[in-house]
């Protein structure tokens, strides 16, 4: 005998043609945000969408066979997740004030605790209807940047955050989405042809393939007894800066240097065109380690470098402007 086989439901299914990750600053930690307006440019998302629950259901001993069905339970929502979106003036403001703060005339500061609390929803236009699928993470603190100058395109930002809890439910207080509408607010975004890599002293601007700029705060993340997930900053912030170019005479003394314990202040400044944005970072004291370098057959490797900005006799060790 043939059994026979229902037709599953199908409604609405996601293509990823109508999706964003909108996102707005927090009135105080422990207040998420309602209305958003901003929505950042996202290449790519990872945002956890449910509470954890303890794996090994408890082991209950009072039931024959399986696990006892009170046997799990909720684990502390902490949740972590990576954002990588085109660099923008609008999408790196807010992602630096997460650790940097407000800038004064376009200048970051770096702060002793977080400035910034973020929400972030992660919605979903459904076709059929006004309502809208949403995952909002709470007190989100952007902890980890990579931004990435590469291969003649956009500048991107990978972003590291943690958040305190995630909120599901259906739109609330975000625009209206009709097909990958709204647009995101900022579309200026900084590229690679309009990239400068410069020794600071003496002054000479450098050719280069690629480079990744990382500034990592090492957050504190775990769980408190009564209050919940914890998220703070962790330590001190680390600079670090990779690059490839090729082997010239120029790029041959960043080796030389490095071989003498010479320590460089490198510039990197990218351009967004309209309106005229530029992003200038500079790292100073570097202290660089090459990989190996040599020939692939007839072609001569690129150089291949690793360096960490260390505080100088200035007192700083990274300059951080959009202006």
């Amino acid at each position: 005998m043939v059994q026979a086989v229902t037709a599953p439901v199908v409604t609405n299914v996601r293509t990823g043609r109508s999706q964003a990750v909108m996102i707005a600053a927090q009135g105080a930690r422990g207040t998420a945000a309602t209305s958003f307006s901003t929505r950042l440019w996202t290449d790519a998302a990872e945002v956890e969408p449910g509470r954890i629950k303890n794996i090994d259901g408890g082991r209950s001993m009072t039931t024959f066979g399986g696990d006892f069905i009170d046997s799990r339970y909720s684990m502390p929502d902490l949740k972590e997740g990576v954002v990588t979106a085109k660099a923008t003036p609008e999408s790196l403001d807010f992602l630096l004030r997460s650790n940097w703060g407000t800038p004064a005339a376009g200048v970051y500061a770096l702060a002793p605790v977080v400035q910034t609390w973020y929400t972030l929803a992660y919605v979903e236009h459904t076709d059929a209807g006004p309502a809208q699928n949403m995952i909002r993470i709470q007190d989100a603190f952007f902890h980890r940047l990579e931004l990435t100058v590469a291969d003649m395109g956009a500048a991107l930002v990978r972003a590291s955050y943690l958040g305190r809890a995630s909120l599901v439910g259906v739109n609330a207080g975000l625009p209206a989405m009709t097909h990958g509408s709204p647009a995101p607010a900022d579309t200026n975004v900084f590229t690679m042809r309009e990239a400068e890599f410069r020794r600071v002293s003496p002054a000479t601007n450098l050719r280069f393939s690629s480079c990744v700029v990382t500034l990592d705060q090492r957050a504190i993340r775990g769980n408190s007894m009564t209050g919940g997930p914890k998220v703070d900053k962790g330590g001190k912030t680390s600079a670090v800066f990779e690059v490839r170019c090729e082997a010239n005479d120029e790029n041959w003394a960043l080796l030389t240097n490095a071989r003498a314990s010479t320590k460089e202040t490198l510039r990197l400044t990218i351009s967004a065109p309209s309106p005229a944005k530029v992003l200038t970072l500079d790292l100073k004291n570097l202290d660089f380690d090459f990989k190996p370098v040599g020939h692939d057959g007839r072609r001569v490797k690129e150089f291949s470098a690793v360096g960490e900005a260390t505080v100088g006799a200035d007192g700083s060790f990274v300059s951080i402007s959009i202006a």
